[in-house]
């Protein structure tokens, strides 16, 4: 797993941008670890939005896909659909 993965995942977007000035890790590097998938394909799936605009910044290809096949805009999307549908529930419940 890499520092950069790592830090998209949890939303860190202080080493995200640390790790993308010393220009030693890939802003579209795949990982095995992730299921082959880039860095800002992990934030958007953990609906990291900060981090996603930080990655193109640096480098990072929005238009790459993941191993399985998925754009990046559609995992941003997904997860669009999945806070929507949470705070739908959320207010029904209330």
């Amino acid at each position: 797993m890499t520092a950069l993965h790592e830090a998209a995942a949890i939303g860190d977007s202080e080493s995200l941008e640390h790790l993308l000035r010393r220009g030693e890790e890939n802003p579209d590097g795949e990982d095995w670890d992730w299921g082959k998938r880039t860095p800002p394909h992990v934030a958007a799936a953990a609906g990291h939005e900060i981090c996603v605009k930080i990655l193109p910044e640096h480098g990072a290809d929005g238009e790459m896909r993941m191993a399985g096949g998925g754009h990046l805009h559609i995992v941003l999307l997904k997860e669009v659909v999945w806070q929507y549908c949470r705070l739908w529930f959320r207010k029904e419940s209330v």
